[in-house]
């Protein structure tokens, strides 16, 4: 989304810029980034995740950068195939992992009632 200053994130949500400071990103409650020069900019949708979009600060900024995006480029399409067979590997590998733990834990089942009545099993001497 489109990065703003302060002083214009203040204006959009109704606040002087040190109420903004003090009650929103002193506490925590609004994230600031910082641009090449280190001047701080908010993100607008950091705007409406805290304030919502009963402002409409985002309206105009969004608009601009959706309408650069085409959702039936090619690129995008070929991205989407791959992350579909990236999907796909995923599934099986963990399939596969599902697998192997039940084996083990059959393994495991299976050995452990051996291992504790065993005849080489020695308890404490305090222990019948």
């Amino acid at each position: 989304m489109a990065k703003i200053s302060i002083s214009e994130a203040a204006r959009q949500v109704g606040l002087s810029r040190s109420a903004l400071y003090r009650s929103y990103i002193k506490t925590g409650r609004l994230s600031v980034d910082r641009d090449s020069r280190g001047a701080p900019e908010i993100d607008t949708s950091e705007i409406v995740r805290v304030f919502g979009d009963q402002f409409g600060a985002t309206a105009k900024a969004t608009d601009v950068h959706t309408d650069k995006i085409q959702p039936n480029t090619p690129f995008l399409q070929a991205e989407v195939a791959r992350l579909q067979t990236l999907v796909q590997v995923y599934e099986k590998q963990l399939d596969e992992a599902k697998l192997r733990e039940e084996w083990l834990k059959a393994k495991v089942d299976a050995l452990q009632p051996a291992s504790l009545s065993g005849p080489g099993v020695r308890r404490p001497w305090w222990q019948f």
